[in-house]
């Protein structure tokens, strides 16, 4: 099968994985919070996000395997294939255990962190137990999930992760209906792990008997370059998390606690929509790393371009959807007094924007191999981020928060990302790219906010249709307006994509002629 099959393959069974959690996420986001509470909600996300510091302690293998297993297939080199999943089984093993160290570590430090009553203690004690103990069961199957990524074996594992996603949110809904409380999140974040990664290993083990024998001795000098490649992964990991997935924790530490549930709520939708537009673009990553592995710089320079191209195009139409219709579907979801405000909302957007271009650059360049200065600059982004977040959260308060995002990513990973990628394709086309793309970004978004203006304005009701879906629908309005704009003017950054034969023409775009 083709790589651009392949890529097609993983980008339907992301989307598919992606959307599904998106609105099992939402289901089971708004029966957690009617029955926890919105304090205690935000507390458990406070918390999530400080333990996820625990889950670093792969020192990014596992990350970076699946680039190592895809490039040692690409060469047909067996040898280094059984070598990657020996040490990958050892490191699996071996991250189990630190990750429960780490924990503890962090569990101890949760006081003074987040400002935890004894109450507030012995409320997460157990179900963080529950959830530890089962990631870190699952540490060592995370190998064979690695493996059919590297052999671009979605048809495979597509549906297993599907189900995954599912199990989760069916187990939380459950258990939360039956009483469990807390202890229903931590089940549902430990036991699905289980289910893709036992269905891998059946695979792994079925479909490539020979890598399981003939092991060679485990040495020093085959996981040094395992390492050398994930330590530049573990350092971007860590920035993401500092720049990322923090925020909950800089609001509780700056005394904002309350409002760590409609700043994740608010946030929702946006980032959910982000991460869809990047299903696209991530699905030829793997087989960018084989091209690159077999030397084509011409052709490697074409998908860098492209893959540039497509995240910047979704990551527009986000930003319109996003700015329409989020102050109404949050309204819809969980009520109006959790939505954070239309200046928090713009911020957001801003951060999709910024956010995308940081991702375009720096995941292309780390599939290049630039995985070392990749981590290095995301982890000074994500310090940076820190004390950003903590600055202006005292001053400006949520939105400050979420700013310290756009601010931190500008003065770092932008700049160093289009110096990285300069190697691969001219630094003037790239910024060609970005100018051109921001130039007719900007009028659409500004036509998104006033539509999300609109929807939410109580003196406007009479001529709206009523309630609150009535405001979901002028928002969904404003989306479709603005979005088409959006295409229409982004048509010079779609002419050279290879997009098929009907996207071409709803875009108006020209269509090659079939071959004689």
């Amino acid at each position: 099968m083709s790589r651009r099959a392949n890529a097609l393959i993983a980008a339907v069974f992301s989307y598919g994985q992606t959307a599904l959690a998106v609105l099992v996420g939402f289901a089971v986001t708004r029966v957690v919070v009617g029955t926890l509470g919105a304090d205690l909600y935000g507390l458990w996300l406070a918390t999530g996000a400080l333990l996820g510091y625990a889950t670093l302690a792969d020192l990014g293998t596992f990350a970076v395997m699946p680039w190592l297993f895809a490039e040692a297939d690409s060469q047909k080199d067996s040898a280094r294939m059984r070598s990657l999943v020996l040490h990958g089984l050892l490191a699996g093993v071996v991250s189990g255990a630190m990750y429960v160290v780490l924990a503890l570590v962090l569990w101890l430090a949760f006081p003074a962190l987040l400002h935890l009553s004894a109450a507030d203690r012995a409320t997460l004690a157990g179900p963080l137990l529950v959830m530890v103990l089962g990631v870190a069961i699952s540490y060592p199957l995370r190998l064979f999930s690695t493996l059919c990524q590297g052999q671009q074996d979605f048809k495979y594992m597509g549906p297993f992760q599907l189900l995954q996603i599912l199990a989760s949110g069916l187990l939380t809904y459950a258990l939360v209906r039956l009483g469990a409380g807390l202890y229903a999140v931590g089940v549902a974040a430990a036991v699905p792990p289980f289910i893709s990664g036992i269905a891998a290993a059946h695979r792994a083990l079925t479909r490539n008997r020979h890598l399981f024998r003939g092991w060679p001795r485990p040495s020093w000098r085959e996981v040094k370059p395992i390492l050398t490649s994930g330590t530049g992964t573990w350092l971007g990991a860590l920035g993401w998390q500092l720049a990322f997935a923090t925020d909950s924790v800089v609001l509780a530490s700056v005394g904002l606690r309350g409002d760590i549930s409609s700043f994740s709520v608010t946030s929702r939708i946006c980032f959910a929509l982000m991460q869809l537009g990047w299903v696209i673009p991530d699905s030829a990553s793997v087989g960018l790393a084989q091209m690159h592995a077999e030397g084509n710089a011409t052709r490697t320079a074409h998908v860098v371009r492209s893959i540039v191209r497509v995240t910047l195009f979704l990551a527009g139409g986000v930003v319109c959807v996003t700015l329409s219709i989020n102050a109404a579907f949050v309204s819809l979801w969980v009520g109006p007094e959790l939505f954070g405000g239309a200046r928090l909302n713009g911020v957001f957007g801003l951060d999709i924007v910024i956010l995308s271009v940081v991702h375009a650059l720096l995941t292309t360049a780390a599939v290049l191999g630039y995985r070392m200065r990749v981590g290095m600059i995301t982890l000074v982004n994500g310090a940076l981020h820190i004390g950003l977040a903590l600055l202006l959260g005292r001053w400006f308060g949520t939105s400050g928060v979420a700013a310290a995002t756009a601010i931190s990513a500008l003065a770092t990973s932008i700049p160093v990302g289009l110096h990285l990628l300069r190697q691969a394709i001219p630094l003037r086309s790239l910024v060609a790219d970005l100018g051109v793309w921001l130039l007719r970004l900007v009028p659409c978004t500004l036509m998104a906010a006033l539509f999300g203006w609109i929807s939410v304005q109580p003196h406007l009701t009479r001529l709206m249709p009523p309630g609150r879906f009535g405001a979901l629908a002028v928002g969904a309005a404003g989306a479709a307006i603005s979005g088409t704009a959006y295409v229409l003017a982004m048509r010079p950054m779609l002419r050279d994509l290879p997009l098929g034969d009907r996207i071409r023409r709803w875009c108006r775009l020209p269509v090659p002629p079939a071959p004689a």
